[in-house]
């Protein structure tokens, strides 16, 4: 809505099959593993958003990503 480039990455692989079909950029794997991040660009992005239920996921995400930038603006959901 607000033409923001970006990407998503979920573990769905219904809901990637159906958001890519949509023209959605959206990938399939684990945004908690450093080697997903690093294919998919962390190194260039502009922050990342975290949008998982899971708390533990939602961690090991961060985490994967500060490793890898400790500059990165991050924002995550909290419950």
């Amino acid at each position: 809505r607000h033409d923001i480039e970006h990407l998503a990455i979920d573990l769905d692989p219904a809901r990637v099959r159906t958001e890519r079909a949509a023209g959605a950029p959206i990938w399939f794997g684990d945004a908690g593993r450093s080697d997903m991040l690093e294919r998919l660009g962390i190194a260039e992005a502009s922050g990342l958003v975290v949008t998982l239920d899971e708390a533990g996921a939602a961690e090991r995400v961060v985490e994967a990503a500060r490793r890898l930038r400790p500059d990165l603006t991050i924002v995550a959901l909290a419950r």
